[in-house]
């Protein structure tokens, strides 16, 4: 099947047009398309984003589109049946794979038309991938059950043996690590690039094509073809910690993730859409979104204002016009609400807490102060956030009582969040304040505690846009969806 998807069909070439995006159509998230080479198998936009490589494996070819969403120039001549292509960190060179050639191409980006280097790797090499740090590229060779590994400040060729068939390969965002998706074995063979060897291997779902790293490290995405699926790795541990589903006759194929990582986009190759991932629930959100036909690679333009979709069938690319700001990091804010109520017990009192833009997988904690009790404590989730309860202790003393919940922001820092409380001594509360230590006056008594109260010095008053507006979004904003399709 996967030789197929390469070279299966006839090579016929097709003229570059194209449907500009205008402002409009972006901002209300217009999908529209522009023609490349025959058979599109993969895409990469520069470091900088003002242009994408399309590699088109019916004619050899590489397709570059602007930042208008317009095919420039002639296409790029590369090797036979090229299949991914790669930027450097500079973004001063691109590498291609040549699935056919068993090499890979090297484009100067200044010269593209000028004759290329070319670095001979195993036999069938499918994705390429060059490490954050611009030293190696990493090639997967379908049909030697290898990785190439080019330095690429020597040119010196090297090679690591892996599972059967692999297809993907992924750098972590620290570049310590690398992810090779082992299609025949069911599995991804883990890389430690500075020792160049298979670490460990982790079993997956059926047929394993692509797999790619979360922006902040903190889990990988395995696509898994034949089950309909994604694994979802702990990369810490190395282990599954959950399998996502998708829908029967999806051919879930390829998989990216948004610049700053709320959410993930899954090519389905059967089905001629994407489907879109909450990365904080894990789960699929909405509708899939109707594109080309058969939609074989997905990559984010780095400021994440479109998703550009490679259409392998009706050699086009598909673009979706998402609005940036669904895509920005929400501010720090932790919440503490205490459910307590004047004239009733502290006691057994349940308090809710949440929290939004830590550091990932930092720690956090609930604690009384005057006894001191702990009440509730974990890690935020990969993407910074936890949601948590805890129960108001017995045996509090009469008198003002002091809760503060505190966490790690993003950037390292430590953050609080602090509630008081008053008890009379049969326990019943006689105050209660997510701002004043004592009551306002003897007349007023309590001062009701907000349930979404945030941390003052952020500014945050609102709840971030984050997934449900991005849903919003997808499904209200002029997208043509599929709503006879429900996730498995």
């Amino acid at each position: 099947m996967l030789r197929k998807l390469l070279i299966g069909t006839a090579t016929v070439a097709l003229a570059a047009s194209v449907l500009v995006v205008s402002p409009a159509s972006a901002a209300t998230g217009a999908v529209t398309s522009v023609d490349v080479g025959a058979q599109p198998t993969s895409l990469a936009f520069s470091p900088d984003g003002t242009i994408a490589y399309v590699t088109n494996a019916g004619d050899d070819s590489v397709s570059v589109i602007d930042s208008s969403g317009a095919v420039v120039g002639d296409a790029i001549s590369v090797g036979d049946e090229p299949g991914s292509v790669a930027f450097a960190p500079d973004g001063k060179k691109a590498y291609v794979s040549n699935y056919g050639s068993d090499t890979v191409s090297v484009i100067e980006v200044a010269a593209p038309y000028a004759e290329h280097e070319t670095y001979e790797v195993g036999s069938g090499p499918v994705e390429v991938a060059v490490s954050p740090d611009g030293t190696v590229a990493y090639v997967a060779n379908y049909y030697a059950a290898t990785v190439s590994v080019i330095h690429l400040e020597t040119g010196v060729v090297t090679t690591i043996d892996v599972g059967d068939y692999p297809w993907g390969v992924a750098f972590s965002p620290d570049g310590t690590l690398a992810y090779v998706s082992n299609s025949d074995s069911a599995s991804v063979s883990v890389i430690g690039v500075q020792a160049g060897e298979v670490t460990k291997t982790i079993p997956v779902g059926g047929s394993p094509y692509y797999a790619a790293f979360a922006p902040d490290g903190m889990v990988a995405f395995v696509v898994n073809y034949d089950d309909e699926t994604v694994s979802v790795i702990d990369v810490e541990t190395g282990t599954v910690v959950k399998t996502i589903a998708t829908f029967d006759g999806s051919g879930a194929y390829t998989v990216a993730f948004s610049p700053d990582g709320s959410v993930a986009f899954l090519t389905n190759y059967s089905d001629g859409s994407v489907s879109v991932v909450d990365t904080a629930t894990q789960e699929l959100i909405g509708e899939p979104i109707d594109v080309g036909s058969s939609p074989y690679y997905v990559a984010f333009r780095p400021d994440g204002t479109a998703a550009y979709v490679a259409n392998y069938s009706d050699a086009s690319v598909s673009i979706i016009a998402l609005d940036p700001a669904l895509f920005t990091a929400p501010e720090t804010a932790l919440t503490v609400g205490l459910g307590l109520a004047v004239g009733y017990p502290a006691a057994g009192t349940t308090v809710a807490v949440k929290g939004v833009g830590l550091q990932a997988k930092s720690a956090y904690e609930l604690i009384v102060e005057s006894t001191p009790t702990s009440i509730a404590s974990g890690s935020a989730s990969s993407t910074g956030t936890f949601t948590d309860t805890g129960v108001m202790p017995t045996g509090l003393e009469a008198g003002r009582h002091t809760v503060t919940l505190s966490a790690t922001g993003v950037d390292g820092s430590a953050i609080t969040r602090v509630a008081y409380f008053t008890i009379d001594s049969a326990g019943v509360v006689t105050y209660v304040s997510d701002t004043d230590a004592e009551p306002l006056s003897e007349t007023t008594g309590a001062v009701p505690l907000s349930e979404t109260a945030v941390l003052a010095s952020t500014g945050f008053e609102g709840a971030s846009l984050g997934f449900a507006a991005l849903l919003l979004f997808l499904t209200g904003a002029g997208l043509t969806l599929r709503r006879r399709r429900s996730a498995a």
